[in-house]
């Protein structure tokens, strides 16, 4: 009879641990960039569209649900449907003395601890990465 021995089983569900482990955190980091990368998306246009709030108003906005009363209703969609997104993160906007921050915070589930990641924009900022001429080049 060709049994394994006691050791080597051992062994082997060892390094199956080992290797599962190295697995899973592994999807868990991709995920998390994933998001990462996702929620900086969401949040590039928003702070342009505050910025353009800035320019007409003079200062920014006390709060996002300030920004969201005049905006039109597809911008506000939008917005909404960011902010309850896959990863369903919860948004929270604060007017700094020079420009704004956005903070994203996600939930805590059994497996994974996500972190909040901070978007901070000074004036002008939010600018950068856009055409603002797109408009009138495209005629």
């Amino acid at each position: 009879m060709n049994l394994i021995r006691p050791k080597w089983w051992l062994l082997i569900l060892i390094l199956t641990a080992i290797v599962t482990w190295f697995i899973v955190s592994a999807t868990v980091t991709a995920k998390q960039m994933a998001r990462i990368d996702l929620i900086k998306s969401h949040l590039a246009p928003l702070a342009f569209n505050i910025e353009d709030f800035r320019k007409v108003h003079g200062t920014y906005p006390e709060s996002l649900e300030q920004y969201l009363s005049g905006a039109d209703p597809d911008l506000r969609y939008i917005v909404e449907t960011n902010l309850h997104d896959s990863f369903d993160d919860t948004l929270v906007y604060e007017r700094l003395t020079n420009g704004f921050r956005f903070i994203v915070i996600g939930p805590h589930s059994w497996f994974i601890r996500w972190d909040s990641v901070t978007q901070a924009y000074l004036p002008e900022e939010a600018y950068r990465g856009f055409n603002v001429f797109d408009k009138q080049t495209n005629k």
